[in-house]
Protein backbone atom coordinates (compact mmCIF):
# COMPACT_ATOMS: atom_id res chain seq x y z
CA UNK A 1 0.00 0.00 0.00
CA UNK A 2 1.24 3.49 -0.85
CA UNK A 3 2.55 5.61 2.03
CA UNK A 4 0.26 8.60 1.45
CA UNK A 5 2.18 10.97 3.71
CA UNK A 6 5.51 10.13 2.06
CA UNK A 7 4.04 10.79 -1.38
CA UNK A 8 2.59 14.13 -0.24
CA UNK A 9 5.95 15.18 1.26
CA UNK A 10 7.43 15.15 -2.24
CA UNK A 11 5.49 18.37 -2.86
CA UNK A 12 5.19 20.04 0.56
CA UNK A 13 7.33 20.32 3.69
CA UNK A 14 4.75 19.45 6.36
CA UNK A 15 1.82 17.01 6.35
CA UNK A 16 -1.35 17.21 8.45
CA UNK A 17 -2.03 13.54 9.28
CA UNK A 18 -5.61 14.28 10.34
CA UNK A 19 -6.32 15.79 6.93
CA UNK A 20 -4.74 12.78 5.20
CA UNK A 21 -6.96 10.41 7.20
CA UNK A 22 -10.06 12.45 6.30
CA UNK A 23 -9.16 12.29 2.58
CA UNK A 24 -8.58 8.52 2.69
CA UNK A 25 -11.97 8.07 4.37
CA UNK A 26 -13.66 10.26 1.74
CA UNK A 27 -12.10 8.32 -1.16
CA UNK A 28 -13.07 4.95 0.32
CA UNK A 29 -12.95 1.92 -1.96
CA UNK A 30 -11.86 3.96 -4.98
CA UNK A 31 -8.30 3.79 -3.60
CA UNK A 32 -8.33 0.03 -4.20
CA UNK A 33 -9.14 0.44 -7.91
CA UNK A 34 -6.11 0.79 -10.19
CA UNK A 35 -7.82 3.42 -12.37
CA UNK A 36 -9.85 5.33 -9.79
CA UNK A 37 -6.97 5.89 -7.36
CA UNK A 38 -5.23 8.24 -9.84
CA UNK A 39 -6.40 11.64 -11.09
CA UNK A 40 -6.04 12.67 -14.73
CA UNK A 41 -5.92 16.46 -14.33
CA UNK A 42 -5.89 16.94 -18.12
CA UNK A 43 -9.20 15.07 -18.58
CA UNK A 44 -12.20 17.44 -18.59
CA UNK A 45 -14.68 14.91 -17.22
CA UNK A 46 -12.27 13.93 -14.42
CA UNK A 47 -11.75 17.59 -13.50
CA UNK A 48 -15.52 18.10 -13.36
CA UNK A 49 -15.89 15.07 -11.09
CA UNK A 50 -13.26 16.44 -8.67
CA UNK A 51 -14.81 19.93 -8.78
CA UNK A 52 -18.34 18.68 -8.04
CA UNK A 53 -17.19 16.01 -5.60
CA UNK A 54 -14.25 16.61 -3.27
CA UNK A 55 -13.82 20.35 -3.85
CA UNK A 56 -17.51 21.18 -3.40
CA UNK A 57 -18.48 18.64 -0.74
CA UNK A 58 -15.38 18.62 1.49
CA UNK A 59 -13.68 21.96 0.85
CA UNK A 60 -16.74 24.11 0.05
CA UNK A 61 -15.13 25.63 -3.07
CA UNK A 62 -16.98 27.16 -5.98
CA UNK A 63 -16.32 25.75 -9.44
CA UNK A 64 -14.06 28.61 -10.61
CA UNK A 65 -11.80 28.44 -7.53
CA UNK A 66 -11.67 24.65 -7.69
CA UNK A 67 -10.74 24.55 -11.38
CA UNK A 68 -7.93 27.09 -10.83
CA UNK A 69 -6.62 25.04 -7.89
CA UNK A 70 -6.66 21.81 -9.93
CA UNK A 71 -4.69 23.55 -12.68
CA UNK A 72 -2.12 24.78 -10.14
CA UNK A 73 -1.76 21.35 -8.52
CA UNK A 74 -1.44 19.70 -11.92
CA UNK A 75 1.39 22.07 -12.79
CA UNK A 76 3.07 21.32 -9.44
CA UNK A 77 2.88 17.56 -10.06
CA UNK A 78 3.55 17.64 -13.82
CA UNK A 79 6.69 15.53 -13.46
CA UNK A 80 4.66 12.68 -11.94
CA UNK A 81 2.79 10.68 -14.59
CA UNK A 82 0.65 8.91 -11.95
CA UNK A 83 -0.91 11.54 -9.73
CA UNK A 84 -2.36 9.75 -6.71
CA UNK A 85 -5.84 10.91 -5.68
CA UNK A 86 -4.96 11.36 -2.00
CA UNK A 87 -1.94 13.53 -2.86
CA UNK A 88 -3.91 15.62 -5.37
CA UNK A 89 -6.74 16.19 -2.88
CA UNK A 90 -4.30 17.14 -0.10
CA UNK A 91 -2.48 19.64 -2.32
CA UNK A 92 -5.84 21.10 -3.42
CA UNK A 93 -6.78 21.70 0.22
CA UNK A 94 -3.35 23.17 0.97
CA UNK A 95 -3.42 25.41 -2.12
CA UNK A 96 -6.87 26.79 -1.22
CA UNK A 97 -6.00 27.07 2.50
CA UNK A 98 -8.86 24.73 3.48
CA UNK A 99 -6.86 22.00 5.26
CA UNK A 100 -8.61 23.01 8.49
CA UNK A 101 -11.89 21.72 7.09
CA UNK A 102 -10.37 18.25 6.88
CA UNK A 103 -8.30 18.00 10.04
CA UNK A 104 -10.24 20.16 12.51
CA UNK A 105 -12.49 17.47 13.97
CA UNK A 106 -9.67 14.96 14.36
CA UNK A 107 -7.47 17.52 16.10
CA UNK A 108 -10.35 18.45 18.42
CA UNK A 109 -10.77 14.81 19.34
CA UNK A 110 -7.08 14.53 20.26
CA UNK A 111 -7.22 17.68 22.40
CA UNK A 112 -10.37 16.48 24.18
CA UNK A 113 -8.73 13.14 24.87
CA UNK A 114 -5.65 14.81 26.40
CA UNK A 115 -7.85 17.06 28.59
CA UNK A 116 -9.75 14.00 29.81
CA UNK A 117 -6.48 12.23 30.65
CA UNK A 118 -5.32 15.20 32.71
CA UNK A 119 -8.63 16.09 34.42
CA UNK A 120 -9.80 12.53 35.06
CA UNK A 121 -7.31 11.59 37.85
CA UNK A 122 -7.77 14.98 39.54
CA UNK A 123 -11.56 14.57 39.57
CA UNK A 124 -11.25 11.06 41.01
CA UNK A 125 -8.93 12.25 43.77
CA UNK A 126 -11.29 15.12 44.60
CA UNK A 127 -14.19 12.68 44.87
CA UNK A 128 -12.23 10.48 47.26
CA UNK A 129 -11.27 13.47 49.42
CA UNK A 130 -14.88 14.63 49.66
CA UNK A 131 -16.05 11.15 50.60
CA UNK A 132 -13.46 10.84 53.39
CA UNK A 133 -14.29 14.30 54.73
CA UNK A 134 -18.05 13.66 54.94
CA UNK A 135 -19.33 12.98 58.49
CA UNK A 136 -20.27 9.39 59.17
CA UNK A 137 -23.79 8.81 60.46
CA UNK A 138 -24.11 6.07 63.07
CA UNK A 139 -27.45 4.21 62.86
CA UNK A 140 -29.52 4.20 66.07
CA UNK A 141 -29.36 1.02 68.16
CA UNK A 142 -32.30 -1.38 67.76
CA UNK A 143 -35.08 -1.08 70.26
CA UNK A 144 -35.32 -3.93 72.72
CA UNK A 145 -38.53 -5.79 73.41
CA UNK A 146 -39.94 -5.36 69.85
CA UNK A 147 -43.14 -7.33 69.29
CA UNK A 148 -42.13 -9.94 66.67
CA UNK A 149 -45.72 -10.28 65.47
CA UNK A 150 -45.72 -6.65 64.31
CA UNK A 151 -43.33 -7.49 61.46
CA UNK A 152 -44.02 -11.23 60.96
CA UNK A 153 -47.71 -10.88 60.01
CA UNK A 154 -47.15 -8.27 57.22
CA UNK A 155 -44.28 -10.40 55.90
CA UNK A 156 -46.55 -13.46 55.62
CA UNK A 157 -49.21 -11.40 53.79
CA UNK A 158 -46.69 -10.03 51.29
CA UNK A 159 -45.22 -13.50 50.62
CA UNK A 160 -48.68 -14.95 50.05
CA UNK A 161 -49.57 -12.20 47.62
CA UNK A 162 -46.39 -12.76 45.62
CA UNK A 163 -47.09 -16.49 45.47
CA UNK A 164 -50.59 -15.89 44.14
CA UNK A 165 -49.80 -13.26 41.52
CA UNK A 166 -46.59 -14.79 40.22
CA UNK A 167 -47.97 -18.34 40.22
CA UNK A 168 -44.78 -19.76 41.66
CA UNK A 169 -46.47 -23.07 42.58
CA UNK A 170 -48.04 -23.74 39.14
CA UNK A 171 -45.50 -22.28 36.76
CA UNK A 172 -45.19 -24.23 33.53
CA UNK A 173 -41.59 -24.54 32.35
CA UNK A 174 -41.00 -22.77 29.05
CA UNK A 175 -38.99 -24.29 26.27
CA UNK A 176 -35.85 -22.36 25.30
CA UNK A 177 -36.13 -20.34 22.09
CA UNK A 178 -33.62 -20.93 19.35
CA UNK A 179 -32.09 -17.66 18.18
CA UNK A 180 -31.89 -17.14 14.45
CA UNK A 181 -28.29 -16.42 13.46
CA UNK A 182 -27.92 -12.87 12.12
CA UNK A 183 -27.14 -12.29 8.47
CA UNK A 184 -23.56 -11.42 7.63
CA UNK A 185 -23.48 -7.62 7.43
CA UNK A 186 -19.85 -6.91 8.34
CA UNK A 187 -18.15 -6.22 5.03
CA UNK A 188 -15.05 -4.39 6.24
CA UNK A 189 -11.84 -5.03 4.32
CA UNK A 190 -8.78 -3.34 5.79
CA UNK A 191 -9.94 0.19 6.60
CA UNK A 192 -12.80 0.17 4.07
CA UNK A 193 -16.44 -0.58 4.96
CA UNK A 194 -17.67 -2.02 1.66
CA UNK A 195 -21.27 -2.18 2.89
CA UNK A 196 -21.38 1.53 3.67
CA UNK A 197 -19.66 2.42 0.40
CA UNK A 198 -22.10 0.49 -1.81
CA UNK A 199 -25.10 1.75 0.19
CA UNK A 200 -23.94 5.35 -0.29
CA UNK A 201 -23.37 4.70 -4.01
CA UNK A 202 -26.85 3.17 -4.45
CA UNK A 203 -28.49 6.05 -2.58
CA UNK A 204 -26.61 8.49 -4.81
CA UNK A 205 -27.78 6.69 -7.96
CA UNK A 206 -31.42 6.74 -6.86
CA UNK A 207 -31.28 10.42 -5.91
CA UNK A 208 -29.56 11.42 -9.15
CA UNK A 209 -31.93 9.45 -11.38
CA UNK A 210 -34.88 10.96 -9.54
CA UNK A 211 -33.65 14.47 -10.37
CA UNK A 212 -33.70 13.94 -14.16
CA UNK A 213 -36.79 15.33 -15.90
CA UNK A 214 -35.46 16.79 -19.15
CA UNK A 215 -32.32 17.32 -21.23
CA UNK A 216 -30.99 20.10 -18.98
CA UNK A 217 -31.32 18.12 -15.75
CA UNK A 218 -29.84 15.08 -17.50
CA UNK A 219 -26.76 17.09 -18.46
CA UNK A 220 -26.46 18.38 -14.88
CA UNK A 221 -26.76 14.84 -13.47
CA UNK A 222 -24.07 13.36 -15.73
CA UNK A 223 -21.05 14.11 -13.46
CA UNK A 224 -22.83 12.58 -10.46
CA UNK A 225 -23.68 9.44 -12.43
CA UNK A 226 -20.05 9.16 -13.53
CA UNK A 227 -18.98 9.59 -9.90
CA UNK A 228 -21.32 6.71 -8.95
CA UNK A 229 -19.74 4.51 -11.63
CA UNK A 230 -16.30 5.25 -10.14
CA UNK A 231 -17.54 4.35 -6.65
CA UNK A 232 -19.07 1.09 -7.89
CA UNK A 233 -15.83 0.26 -9.74
CA UNK A 234 -14.04 0.66 -6.43
CA UNK A 235 -16.40 -1.85 -4.79
CA UNK A 236 -15.98 -4.27 -7.71
CA UNK A 237 -12.21 -4.07 -7.33
CA UNK A 238 -12.35 -5.21 -3.71
CA UNK A 239 -14.98 -7.96 -4.02
CA UNK A 240 -12.27 -10.59 -4.45
CA UNK A 241 -11.11 -9.93 -0.88
CA UNK A 242 -14.55 -10.69 0.64
CA UNK A 243 -15.51 -14.06 2.12
CA UNK A 244 -18.26 -16.18 0.53
CA UNK A 245 -20.78 -15.00 3.15
CA UNK A 246 -19.80 -11.36 2.66
CA UNK A 247 -20.18 -11.69 -1.12
CA UNK A 248 -23.68 -13.10 -0.62
CA UNK A 249 -24.60 -10.19 1.66
CA UNK A 250 -23.20 -7.70 -0.84
CA UNK A 251 -25.20 -9.29 -3.67
CA UNK A 252 -28.40 -9.07 -1.60
CA UNK A 253 -27.65 -5.44 -0.71
CA UNK A 254 -27.34 -4.52 -4.39
CA UNK A 255 -30.21 -6.70 -5.62
CA UNK A 256 -32.79 -5.12 -3.29
CA UNK A 257 -32.95 -1.63 -4.91
CA UNK A 258 -31.93 -2.79 -8.41
CA UNK A 259 -35.49 -3.23 -9.82
CA UNK A 260 -36.44 0.31 -8.77
CA UNK A 261 -33.21 1.69 -10.27
CA UNK A 262 -33.88 -0.14 -13.56
CA UNK A 263 -37.44 1.18 -13.67
CA UNK A 264 -36.27 4.75 -13.09
CA UNK A 265 -33.59 4.34 -15.78
CA UNK A 266 -36.14 3.04 -18.30
CA UNK A 267 -38.38 6.08 -17.74
CA UNK A 268 -35.44 8.47 -18.12
CA UNK A 269 -34.25 6.88 -21.35
CA UNK A 270 -37.73 7.43 -22.75
CA UNK A 271 -37.59 11.19 -22.10
CA UNK A 272 -36.84 13.06 -25.33
CA UNK A 273 -33.41 14.71 -25.17
CA UNK A 274 -32.55 13.30 -21.75
CA UNK A 275 -32.16 9.68 -22.79
CA UNK A 276 -29.49 10.40 -25.38
CA UNK A 277 -27.42 12.36 -22.84
CA UNK A 278 -27.28 9.75 -20.06
CA UNK A 279 -27.79 6.45 -21.93
CA UNK A 280 -24.09 5.44 -22.14
CA UNK A 281 -23.37 6.01 -18.47
CA UNK A 282 -26.75 4.58 -17.33
CA UNK A 283 -26.21 1.40 -19.37
CA UNK A 284 -22.74 1.02 -17.85
CA UNK A 285 -24.11 1.65 -14.36
CA UNK A 286 -26.88 -0.96 -14.67
CA UNK A 287 -24.46 -3.57 -16.06
CA UNK A 288 -22.05 -3.08 -13.16
CA UNK A 289 -24.85 -3.30 -10.57
CA UNK A 290 -26.21 -6.47 -12.18
CA UNK A 291 -22.77 -8.04 -11.93
CA UNK A 292 -22.52 -7.19 -8.23
CA UNK A 293 -26.06 -8.48 -7.59
CA UNK A 294 -25.09 -12.00 -8.69
CA UNK A 295 -23.88 -14.12 -5.73
CA UNK A 296 -20.41 -15.57 -6.33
Amino acid sequence: MLDYSADIKKYTSTVNESAVAAIVKFCGVSLHNNDAKYVAVSDASEVKTVVNGFCAKKLGLDAKTAEAAIKAVGEKMKADRTKHRVTVYYLLAEHTETLGKLGLLSNAGVIASKITEQVGPAATEASRTAASAAPRVTPPPPKSGTNWLSWLIPLIIVAGGLWYFLGLGNRTPTSPQTATPPAVTDMVVGDVDVGKQITAALDGVKTTLGSITDAATAQAALPKLQESVTAIDGVSGIVGKLSAEQKTSLAALVAAPLPAIKEAATKILAIQGAGDVVKPVVDTLIAKLEALAKPA
